[in-house]
């Protein structure tokens, strides 16, 4: 009986985390609004500097949405230079594919004219 409560506490942290999995999986299988992959950085965007991630048996889908995931958190909302690779096996892993970016900040485009009716005059 001395021991009860621990277990209890045990059992209830053991079922949290079992629940868990699923809804922050659910969440994080978007990836991050306004953010996009860019082949080739446009003139005017700023550079925010180099963005990686590394996961345990990862797939190519959650690797890139990670690299997202990682500009919107430095500031960006694209990233370019985009490079994976697979570093081989590890003491947890199988292999350990990582991925490897510059996160950038390309600023929203500037409104379009006003348009002009054939008079000359504008709306």
């Amino acid at each position: 009986m001395r021991y009860a409560p621990f277990a209890v506490l045990a059992a209830l942290a053991v079922a949290g985390c079992a629940a868990t999995p699923q809804a922050t999986e659910a969440i994080a299988a978007a990836p991050p609004p306004n953010a996009a992959f860019y082949g080739v950085a446009p003139p005017d965007a700023v550079r925010l500097g180099a963005v990686s991630v590394t996961l345990c048996d990862g797939d190519r889908a959650t690797m890139t949405r990670r690299i997202l995931e990682e500009a919107v958190r430095k500031g960006g909302n694209g990233v370019t230079r985009l490079t994976c690779s697979d570093k081989g096996l590890s003491m947890t892993c199988w292999r350990r594919p990582t991925c490897e970016a510059i996160a950038i900040n390309v600023p929203p485009l500037p409104p379009p004219p006003p348009k002009v009716n054939r008079r000359g005059k504008r709306r």
